[in-house]
């Protein structure tokens, strides 16, 4: 058995001065309490400077891109990036997408990270995913704007689901975004038996734009895909993600360009959760969401990476420090939980991971160099995993 502390305990929930943690050597959490009168009277206890943590949830990540890193230019807008991912992703031979990708798994989990929502449109991650430390949701991404694809894209995306299924990998299908699907593909994956979806939603101004019939550069990348292509109609969309959402979790990743006409009423949900990616944001477009709505909006806001394409590492913590640059006053408790606590709520995961409960085996991990006076994080503080 182990004895832990720090400056402050992070449950999930509350931070805890001083607070004392015992853990199996499993790794299984056997109590959580308030510190002692003297803390140099507990018996093996080991003292951390800092703050201790259960192990951080990823709601967002492109694992496969992983090789992309450095490929692509920052501010290239959504279109651009979009195509320069197309013309890229099958640039390097699988070798080298393998090592990248078993690079940046061990990145994650060393650095803290115990459980990943990946989005797949491969099956190139199967392997590491197996042999890896983390849990891995693994989200089968459908993407297909011509009427004449539904079948062969239905089809592809159920024979990789099967894969990761058999291998017992959890696993869901879900869309890519509302403008990148037919609305009868879009639909009808919207339809399937699942507990948990996930969709890019409102990621710029050209998304907004688009649905708004606006011609720019995203409407031209579509149409050269498909000449015929029709802009979605956004109010029977989110009518079917309503719908969606009255059996499933809807983790609606980015929300940097909300239509506050039509698209607030959805964060009211308990099953919804606004995903932050902050740094891809700022990477594609420089623009990052206004998050102190979303805060009065919700109370479910997790985070994500994006991918090694679109980010400069996969780090939770750089996440939550630009969060703070642009938004000081959100308390620290607060962006813990959405490392923690909501990414377990979104999952469906309270019982394992996502805080410390007894029974649970969540890991443990150190954030060092915080500001202890001001609580708050800088732009030297770092996280590494304990347990």
């Amino acid at each position: 058995m182990k004895r832990l502390s720090a400056h402050y305990l992070f449950d999930g929930i509350n931070l805890i001065k001083f607070g004392v943690l015992e853990i199996d050597d499993d790794g299984t959490i056997l109590s959580v309490s308030k510190a002692a009168d003297n803390l140099k009277e507990i018996s093996g206890l080991s003292f951390y400077n800092g703050i201790l943590m259960p192990g951080m949830i990823n709601m967002h990540c492109h694992l496969e891109l992983s090789d992309l890193h450095k490929a692509i230019p920052e501010n290239t807008g959504l279109s651009g990036f979009i195509a320069m991912v197309n013309n890229l992703k099958s640039i390097n031979k699988a070798e080298t997408k393998l090592k990248s990708i078993e690079k940046a798994d061990n990145t994650m989990y060393v650095s803290g990270i115990g459980s990943v929502a990946d989005v797949c449109n491969s099956d190139i991650s199967l392997n590491t995913k197996l042999k890896s430390n983390i849990y891995y949701h693994n989200f089968i991404e459908c993407i297909g704007i011509r009427k004449s694809d539904i079948f062969k894209k239905l089809t592809d995306c159920k024979l990789l689901l099967d894969k990761f299924n058999n291998a017992g990998l959890s696993t869901s299908l879900t869309p890519h975004a509302i403008y990148s699907l037919h609305p009868e593909l879009f639909k009808t994956i919207l339809d399937v038996n699942n507990n948990i979806f996930s969709l890019h939603f409102f990621e710029s101004n050209q998304e907004r734009e688009l649905y708004n019939g606006v011609e720019n550069s995203l409407l031209s990348f579509l149409n050269n895909i498909d000449y015929d292509y029709k802009i979605p109609d956004i109010g029977l969309s989110l009518s079917d993600l309503k719908n969606s959402m009255k059996n499933a979790n809807m983790v609606l990743v980015h929300n940097v360009d909300l239509q506050e006409d039509i698209c607030y009423s959805m964060y009211s949900s308990e099953n919804v959760f606004p995903c932050l990616c902050p740094n891809s944001n700022i990477f594609i477009s420089d623009k990052i969401p206004d998050i102190d709505n979303l805060m009065k909006l919700s109370n479910n806001i997790v985070v994500g990476t994006d991918s090694l394409a679109s980010n400069h590492n996969l780090s939770l913590i750089a996440e939550l420090y630009s969060i703070s640059k642009f938004y000081p006053d959100i308390p620290i408790v607060e962006l813990l939980k959405w490392v923690s606590s909501n990414g377990a709520k979104a999952l469906g995961l309270q019982q394992k991971f996502g805080n410390f409960t007894i029974g649970t085996k969540p890991g443990v991990v150190l954030l060092s160099n915080i500001d202890l006076k001001k609580l708050s994080i800088t732009p030297k503080t770092y996280s590494r995993r304990i347990i």
